[in-house]
């Protein structure tokens, strides 16, 4: 122990006196190093998620196919808790930090999705047991991975034993459904696709709800919830419910579903108590910008807008699709590879915590409900893969995309050049981004302010193979930088290290490495006579 222990501490020495890396042990510990693997001690901001759709993912246990057809799009196809397991090396190796299951609890026929529960404190019987989830959270957490559960508060399945309870029938709003959209009352208590709503206002509803929530943290482990349809939930629920989910387990993140393009309406739940909200208007944003080819300039705005209204703008989730839309690739048609392409750069380098949908990393198409919920088709597109895991490790080895601050880049000629720089506090990680969202070649001229925090007078290229250099020069509005950009190709460009003015330095780092070489020797030397 005392020879691992010394020897650990002369490598830490030796690559701190040479400018070398550390080892990864080292990197860990240190506080703005790259993504920690301590679930619990690692913020919302360093995390990437990846969606699954347990029941298309993958089948790892034959022993619960129950009323299985994989030719009927709307019945089980088999996937398990078991398969996520089998899956998380997978998982990991796409550069993902954190899955968000999709419900577990027990649902009624053909409720393959989760959303239509029948019993809130059982596992499902086609996705496994309470042992698999536990099992599956531990393992989880051994490879640094955050485990999400999807909780439904709004509402029960038709076939719910309480829906048709008639001591229970104080337990569920009446008003029939969702006639009027732009009524919150009409919302929150009418009854969404015909299911069953719940009175969160009942005192007896409330204590159920928030009990087996804190329950189903004790039982699991579980590291946080994405809370479904947040907007037919009365604020003053959300409040309470965030303030018992925080209390059970501090750090507990709560991730809602508020379906609105207004900015201002989603930040409303943010204010009530939630720690994040999954962002529709960025990703309305993102189609119009990616796949249709609208001016990029409308996703400076939104930021900006945002930045205004979210307590926390940092914590508001990004993605480009979901489980209850047609896939982007789909969506965006001619060239749609080629635009997600482009999408996910944005998404995975901009500000927020992004959110991958099983299948992104192999293309996959998809049209409306239920066809975006196909199988997932393991190592179909390596290209692609290879892509979505140079852009998340980009990601967990810049704090600058991370944690860093938004400034918007002006580009000539403009409309089709998205330009941003994630400026840190100290400059020191900062980096700028320039996406091609055209399908034509594109030579721009990039004009960086001193608030972009791009202090050196190169950058080098980041993403993929093209390891290029461009030198920031000085203009009469600033400095700019150029740059030759392929159909929907993107660039992370981040400052190259200058050389060091004084050579006192490399006198200093000579010294510094000799003393190292003696303190090993002399480690080395105690080390063999204390081992006789």
């Amino acid at each position: 122990m005392r020879r691992s222990i010394a020897l650990t501490a002369l490598a830490a020495l030796l690559a701190v006196s040479l400018g070398l890396s550390l080892p990864a042990a080292a990197r860990a510990a240190l506080p703005e190093g790259g993504i920690s693997r301590d679930v619990r001690q690692r913020p919302p901001q360093d995390d990437i998620i990846y969606l699954i759709m347990t029941d298309r993912f993958f089948d790892g246990d034959t022993g619960n196919d129950h009323d299985v057809n994989r030719d009927d799009p709307q019945a089980y196809h088999g996937g398990d808790l078991q398969g996520v397991i089998d899956k998380l090396d997978y998982i990991q190796s796409l550069g993902v930090t954190a899955i968000w299951l999709t419900p577990v609890v027990q649902n009624q026929d053909r409720g393959y999705h989760g959303y239509w529960a029948t019993d809130f404190e059982k596992v499902d019987r086609h996705l496994g047991s309470l042992e698999t989830l536990q099992t599956l959270v531990q393992q989880a957490h051994q490879r640094g991975i955050k485990v999400l559960l999807d909780v439904v508060v709004n509402h029960t399945g038709a076939d719910h034993p309480w829906a048709h309870d008639p001591s229970r029938q104080d337990w569920f709003h009446h008003d029939g459904p969702i006639a009027n959209w732009n009524d919150q009352a009409n919302i929150e208590n009418g009854w969404l696709f015909d299911l069953p709503d719940l009175a969160q206002e009942n005192a007896a509803v409330a204590d159920y709800l928030l009990r087996i929530d804190r329950d189903w943290i004790a039982r699991t482990g579980v590291d946080g919830f994405r809370l479904d349809t947040v907007r037919h939930v009365p604020k003053t629920f959300w409040t309470t419910y965030a303030a018992q989910m925080h209390a059970a387990r501090p750090g507990f993140f709560l991730m809602g579903e508020a379906w609105n393009s207004d900015p201002s309406y989603i930040a409303g739940y943010q204010k009530a108590g939630l720690d994040s909200l999954v962002d529709f208007p960025r990703q309305q944003a993102i189609q119009k910008v990616f796949a249709a080819g609208n001016d990029p300039s409308t996703l400076h705005d939104l930021q900006a807008k945002e930045d205004q209204v979210f307590p926390d703008s940092s914590l508001v989730a990004t993605f480009v699709d979901n489980h209850d839309m047609p896939r982007f690739v789909t969506a965006a048609g001619d060239d749609g590879e080629a635009k997600l392409r482009a999408a996910l750069a944005y998404l995975l380098t901009a500000r927020g915590i992004p959110i991958l949908y099983y299948g992104t990393e192999v293309a996959m198409q998809g049209g409306k409900d239920p066809d975006n919920r196909r199988d997932m088709t393991f190592g179909s597109d390596p290209a692609m893969t290879s892509y979505v895991q140079d852009l998340t490790s980009l990601r967990q080895s810049l704090t600058a995309l991370r944690r860093g601050g938004y400034v918007p880049l002006t580009s000539s000629p403009g409309g089709a050049v998205l330009a941003y720089a994630r400026p840190t506090a100290d400059g020191a990680d900062s980096a700028a981004v320039v996406i091609n969202t055209s399908g034509k070649t594109q030579q721009a001229s990039v004009s960086v302010p001193a608030e972009a925090g791009l202090k050196a007078s190169s950058l080098r290229n980041r993403l993929g193979s093209k390891a290029e250099t461009v030198r920031l020069k000085e203009a009469a509005a600033g400095r700019t930088f150029q740059v030759t950009l392929q159909p929907y190709e993107a660039m992370v460009l981040v400052p190259v290290s200058e050389p060091r003015p004084s050579p006192a330095v490399p006198a200093l780092l000579t010294a510094v490495a000799a003393a190292a070489v003696a303190l090993a020797v002399y480690l080395v030397r105690r080390l063999r006579l204390g081992s006789r």
